[in-house]
């Protein structure tokens, strides 16, 4: 083999491994991130539409040890006034809008969340815990008294109160206050923005175009892997041991990616988890990192099923190089040089008989053909016939 050549056949070698890596990727962020169908299933794995607004909440206690979310029972009631399946739905709204802005059917990521009706809920559920925990409370002195009444945070309750005026006073004053929920509409308008000021939409404007060109870009990799295929046949002498690297590179490339996907996907979520408590602050960071090993985990799974594939080719190819029968290598040159017309004797398959009296006979005298003894039978007839 020619130095050229060698160099060329390394350089299709590497670029295959490379363009393989390339494919695998590509195809498991496909799988994972196409629809919104995986995160949706990754949401539901991690329960985060059960865990979300209680993960706030205490996240917001912790931050704020003296504010009304640190009382566990309010807490409690503002979980309960947006469920989980009131989660779920404007989240998968949410979603909803996303991907339509990524497919490029709409320039705006659009979403529309109400939360009215559970701010009334809210409302109604906190003002009556208020009062029955103010109900609760020994009476105030005189001094005491003259003290704004707080129902969340009294340590006493003042004489001749009337409980019912009085949570229907809280329920309005939580329904008028700005700082209570006081925006109840979120639409994509409300998204973050990002440092400079632009809107999302605007700052990643290219994002609906990578999305677009996934595909083809995927099935373009599979082109040049045709191609490089073709080069690792091609480029050796010998065809068959062309076939032969074929099927090893995509068998042990495969194989390798395949099971670094799979010790990655199992052994770091465990390590995640032994030291979760130490490195997130929060239920929310908690939360959002449980989601985000779900979604990976989807990855590496489609990552590992793609690699078994191209294993499992690559499997066959060197189970057909192994069986195949083989052809001669001067096959050619044997019809150039007329070797493959020529007759070859033929040789009777029937052994032979043993018998004695079947045995050759050594002489010195010159055996005379089949023919010469028909040729002397009708000169003797002749000759009888004459005399």
């Amino acid at each position: 083999m020619s130095p050229a050549r060698r160099l060329a056949l390394s350089l299709a070698r590497n670029s295959f491994r490379l363009i393989l890596l390339a494919i695998l990727t590509l195809y498991a962020f496909i799988a994972t991130f196409s629809s919104p169908a995986t995160i949706r299933n990754s949401l539901i794995e991690a329960d985060a539409y059960e865990r979300a607004i209680p993960a706030i909440l205490e996240t917001n206690a912790k931050q704020d040890p003296r504010g009304i979310f640190a009382d566990n029972r309010v807490r409690e009631i503002t979980a309960t006034a947006f469920p989980a399946s009131f989660v779920q739905e404007e989240s998968d709204d949410f979603l909803g809008g996303l991907y339509t802005w990524l497919k490029g059917d709409n320039s705006l990521i659009a979403f529309d969340i109400q939360i009215a009706s559970q701010r009334e809920k809210l409302a109604e559920a906190l003002s009556i815990y208020g009062i029955e925990r103010l109900s609760g409370l020994p009476t105030c002195t005189a001094f005491e008294s003259e003290i704004q009444l707080d129902p969340f945070k009294a340590t006493c309750q003042p004489a001749g109160i009337n409980y019912k005026n009085e949570q229907e006073s809280l329920r309005k004053s939580l329904l008028n206050s700005k700082d209570f929920l006081g925006k109840t509409t979120y639409t994509g308008d409300d998204l973050p923005k990002t440092k400079s000021g632009k809107s999302i939409e605007a700052s990643y404007r290219v994002a609906p175009i990578f999305y677009g060109l996934m595909k083809p870009f995927l099935y373009f990799l599979l082109f040049i892997l045709l191609i490089l295929s073709a080069a690792l046949v091609l480029l050796r002498p010998v065809r068959r041991n062309g076939w032969r690297d074929l099927g090893k590179a995509l068998l042990f490339s495969s194989v390798v990616l395949a099971v670094s996907a799979a010790v990655f996907g199992i052994f770091v979520p465990r390590i995640m988890r032994n030291y979760q408590s130490q490195i997130f602050n929060g239920s929310t960071d908690l939360l959002a990192t449980d989601v985000m090993t779900r979604i990976s985990v989807h990855f590496q799974t489609s990552f590992i099923n793609a690699g078994i594939v191209f294993a499992l080719i690559g499997a066959a190819i060197l189970l057909l190089v192994k069986f195949a029968p083989k052809g001669s290598r001067y096959k050619k040159l044997e019809h150039v040089t007329g070797i493959a017309n020529a007759v070859a004797p033929k040789r009777s398959t029937k052994p032979r008989d043993a018998r004695a009296a079947n045995a050759p006979v050594v002489t010195s005298e010159r055996k005379r053909s089949r023919g010469t003894i028909k040729n002397s039978k009708a000169k003797s007839r002749i000759k009888r016939e004459i005399t």
